[in-house]
């Protein structure tokens, strides 16, 4: 028998006689490179689901005009494409008084459109309905403005604008609570406001919802004032550091777990392998009495450390690829596709794991004295 297929016999005999103390090794590799490949695949995704998920809270970057100037090109903003660009959304503001029975009541209108809003700023707590862009009699007012003329959905009342010098019936299809200065306004298309102010093709700010923290919206900012003249786009750091902060924590809680994950399974497999050493200590003895030299020993221990590393490995990243899917669909209503390009990196991480964990138990097979082991033997 050459001396390959020797070694090769003694590396199988060894763990198949030791099987209770080998699954426990690989249950902890297992479940060290399960963190480690459920965090390398959420890595791989959660960064733009989660961001899409913040996209939710409304617009985090508005464009308005530079300086004295009240207006901006409507035309020349509708080319604004960028790739993190989610959605945007144009207003014209102007001062309006509305007519409701005998009351009446000044109030800040906005020109909208209602399909663009709606995907800028889902966040809106809309009574009712959203308005069409087509429909040029369909309003939504806020909340206060609601409460303080006592309007319903479905309710008409009357705008004007310029002591009366443009007038307009309204139907509310919608009733606004945002907790914020849109509970004090009415909206409508925002032709019919262009129209009515004679500013066609002008808008006074547009609302941006751009994908990424706040280095993206600044990029995106920056690009934004390079390409429209007279503009300046201003990212609303509030929500975006907010936003970059999250990412952020979740990141290094993810990462900090896994490592904490990792040296548990070292710690567990290093123990396991120490009983195994002092287990076969006569086994040990008996190689080294035969003329094994510390190379061999070493050879051996390490390879049956990368065995168990590559099997627990294997068994990890399905284990992995099952929990990040889960997590995925949990938090964020979507799937987390399986990476095929990490399973290099899970086992990479796995033969990490156990050579540094059969350190301890290696060195001290290496010392042990034939003499002393075989005693009475």
């Amino acid at each position: 028998m050459n001396e390959k297929r020797l070694f090769f016999r003694m590396l199988i005999q060894s763990l198949a006689r030791r099987a209770s103390k080998v699954a426990l090794v690989l249950l902890a590799v297992s479940v060290g490179t399960a963190a480690a490949a459920t965090l390398i695949n959420l890595t791989y995704d959660v960064e733009s689901k989660m961001n899409r998920e913040l996209r939710t809270y409304g617009a985090n970057l508005i464009v308005i005009p530079l300086g004295a100037q009240g207006y901006m090109s409507q035309q020349q903003l509708g080319d604004l494409r960028y790739g993190q660009i989610l959605g945007f959304a144009p207003y014209l503001y102007t001062s309006a008084t509305i007519h409701a029975g005998s009351a009446t009541e000044v109030v800040m209108l906005a020109g909208i459109q209602f399909k663009q809003v709606q995907q800028v700023s889902p966040y809106w707590q809309v009574q009712g309905d959203w308005g069409r862009d087509d429909d040029p009699s369909a309003s939504m007012i806020g909340s206060q403005v609601a409460t303080q003329l006592g309007l319903n959905p479905g309710d008409r009342f009357k705008l004007s604008l310029d002591n009366g010098r443009w007038e307009r019936e309204c139907i509310i299809t919608g009733i606004v609570t945002t907790g914020e200065a849109e509970d004090g306004q009415v909206f409508i298309n925002l032709p019919v406001v262009q129209q009515a102010t004679g500013l066609d093709g002008k808008v006074s700010l547009l609302a941006l919802s751009v994908l990424g923290g706040f280095e993206q919206v600044e990029a995106v900012a920056h690009q934004i004032e390079q390409q429209v003249r007279d503009v300046e786009a201003r990212p609303l750091r509030k929500i975006a550091l907010s936003e970059g902060r999250i990412l952020s924590k979740v990141k290094w809680m993810m990462l900090v777990l896994t490592i904490i994950i990792l040296v548990i399974s070292a710690l567990c497999v290093m123990t396991t392998m120490i009983a195994l050493i002092v287990e076969r200590q006569r086994e040990i003895g008996l190689m080294k009495a035969l003329g094994a030299r510390h190379g061999a020993i070493l050879s051996l221990f390490l390879s049956e450390a990368s065995v168990l590393a590559l099997i627990g490995g294997s068994l990890g990243y399905g284990m992995g690829v099952i929990c990040s899917a889960l997590i995925g669909k949990r938090l964020f209503n979507a799937s987390i596709s399986p990476r095929l390009e990490t399973i290099p990196l899970i086992l990479g991480i796995a033969l990490i794991v156990c050579w540094v964990a059969v350190y301890a138990p290696i060195k001290r097979a290496l010392t042990i004295k034939p003499a002393i082991v075989l005693k009475g033997e």
